[in-house]
């Protein structure tokens, strides 16, 4: 039997037996959680789900990553823990896959006691068959979300956004959770509200200025137990102790809090619904969050309007959008010599059958697997942040719930060397171009790996047409460091978004090409040959988009 919310299932309890009423009624009302008081079966254990839930911060904030525990029941009531939980689930623990029974006289606090639950005859855990856990981690579809305000009674303590802000940001406007995922996946993960607009408000008569984001979490759960849907998006008023975090999302899971302050953000919004995918943080050079290719680092624009950019190669590769343009392979013992698309080739149109979007390196050593993907700036990708236009290198242990590091970027005639088995592998790119989205990649043994291109052959180069990240909550055009670009060419993301301004004084030379089909400008398809004749090229997309018919260059 399945009850509106599990959480709510305590004070009921108490009248399952009058003995038992008696020893426990006052025990249950103090040591187990809130919306635990509504709704209980003749069980007394509860059956949850563990999950890491990770936290979110800003880039400036200075945290590297800070990971708690949850356990999760079908209803989507989640439990936290007093104590280590690692300690009660054992080495075979697997997020989002370990299933805890526990005695409902396990909690203290309204929390799941480790030191009680550890006691014989408390618990017991189980992990669900892989079938069970990979169905869990469905990234097809459509999905149905629910985005619930919290705020006080009398309105004085509320989340800043109202519900149709809130619905806007999520669902309608030029760069939210929804445009961004259907953008990523090539439609193959929709995301649309769970009922009316896809936001309800919870009024609370708690002091929400001394709440955890955890406790608003509850108070929003317990208001919304009637509404079907696949995810919770939760917000809460800045007011709420957020422990420094901008958001906390389940890994994986359903759920995601976020602070007002940061719950528009596209950047937000993508990075924790991703956690309730199962992906785990992309980080660099040591650093958790510090992959500028992947949602799942945090280099993105912090602001309402947002980047659009996707993610790195492993996370792309395990979402499986593109797994008809998947490719695997063992670099010490057979070779690539072919192509990689962009994934707006895809949505294009414009990829070959036999294309291929992402590459998987996998040895027989025990080698973290290497992925590659080409990411060029256009299209969902237009404004990543930093490596665009570029075949990046991503390594990524498992494929499910594992971190994943940026190892390297390559642009035209570079090589990525690296021990794999018994010897020496590379990764050569021989061309770039940008006409249809392409690199032209070589893969195999040290030594085994050659171009076919002349010496003396410019890259094809082409400026962002859009804005990009110039420094933190500023976004800047090439027109921009065109116009002192001996100085502001000098820094790495002018130069990574406007390489044909920048050539010259970064000595790296390349050869402005002009875009060969129409693009959208001012809500009507035109050609270059267009845009020079009504005049437009003193805007900086078509100066991007048109530099050798705009006199640019």
């Amino acid at each position: 039997m399945k009850y509106p919310n599990i959480l709510s299932f305590l004070l009921c309890f108490t009248s399952l037996s009058s003995t038992y009423s008696a020893a426990y009624a006052k025990y249950l009302r103090r040591d187990v959680p809130k919306q635990l008081s509504r709704n209980l079966d003749t069980m007394a254990t509860i059956e949850c789900v563990v999950s890491e839930i990770d936290g979110f911060f800003p880039p400036d904030d200075g945290h590297q990553e800070e990971t708690i525990y949850g356990c999760t029941s079908d209803d989507d009531s989640t439990f936290f823990f007093n104590g280590d939980p690692l300690s009660l689930l054992g080495e075979s623990f697997i997020s989002g896959e370990t299933v805890l029974f526990v005695s409902l006289d396990a909690f203290t606090d309204g929390l799941i006691d480790v030191e009680k639950a550890s006691i014989p005859g408390k618990s017991s855990v189980t992990l669900m068959d892989d079938s069970t856990a990979r169905r869990r981690l469905t990234k097809t579809g459509m999905k149905r979300v629910l985005v619930v305000r919290v705020e006080s009674s009398d309105g004085s303590v509320a989340p800043s956004q109202s519900e149709a802000k809130m619905a806007n940001d999520v669902f309608y406007d030029e760069n939210n959770l929804a445009r961004r995922f259907d953008e990523c996946s090539n439609g193959k993960l929709q995301f649309g509200p769970a009922s009316g607009n896809g936001v309800i408000t919870v009024k609370t008569d708690i002091d929400l200025t001394n709440s955890t984001w955890r406790e608003c979490g509850d108070i929003a759960m317990g208001g919304a137990e009637s509404i079907d849907r696949d995810h919770t998006l939760i917000v809460c008023p800045d007011e709420v102790d957020f422990g420094g975090a901008a958001a906390w999302g389940t890994v994986p899971g359903t759920k995601s809090w976020y602070r007002s302050k940061y719950a528009s953000f596209p950047m937000t919004q993508m990075h924790e619904v991703g956690h309730n995918l199962g992906h785990s943080h992309s980080g660099k050079g040591g650093s958790t969050y510090a992959d500028p290719t992947c949602n799942m680092g945090n280099k993105g624009s912090w602001t309402d309007s947002g980047s659009r950019f996707c993610f790195n190669a492993a996370k792309t590769f395990v979402n499986g959008w593109y797994s008809e343009y998947d490719h695997t392979m063992n670099p010490s013992i057979e070779q690539f010599d072919g192509k990689l698309y962009g994934i707006n080739a895809v949505r294009d149109g414009t990829i070959p059958k036999d294309g291929k979007v992402t590459l998987k390196l996998e040895g027989e050593n025990g080698e973290f697997p290497l992925y590659l993907m080409f990411q060029p700036k256009a299209g969902a990708n237009s404004d990543i942040p930093q490596y665009g236009n570029k075949v990046v290198i991503t390594e990524q242990e498992n494929e499910r719930r594992s971190k994943s590091s940026w190892k390297a970027a390559l642009g035209r005639g570079y090589s990525f060397t690296f021990q794999w088995g018994s010897g020496i592998s590379e990764i050569k790119v021989c061309q770039i171009n940008l006409n249809d989205s392409s690199a032209d990649v070589v893969i195999g043994k040290s030594g085994e790996v050659f171009c076919d291109f002349l010496d003396d052959e410019l890259p094809l180069c082409q400026d962002a047409p859009g804005k990009f990240q110039w420094v933190q909550y500023k976004m800047k055009t090439c027109k921009f460091v065109a116009s002192k670009a001996n100085k502001r060419c000098s820094r790495p993301q002018a130069a990574e978004a406007c390489p044909a301004t920048c050539a010259e004084h970064l000595y790296s030379p390349c050869q402005p090409y002009d875009r060969n089909s129409s693009f959208n400008l001012q809500k009507v398809k035109r050609t270059c040959d267009d845009a020079v004749s009504l005049g437009f090229c003193s805007m900086n997309k078509v100066r991007s988009f048109c530099p050798v018919a705009c006199g640019v260059f």
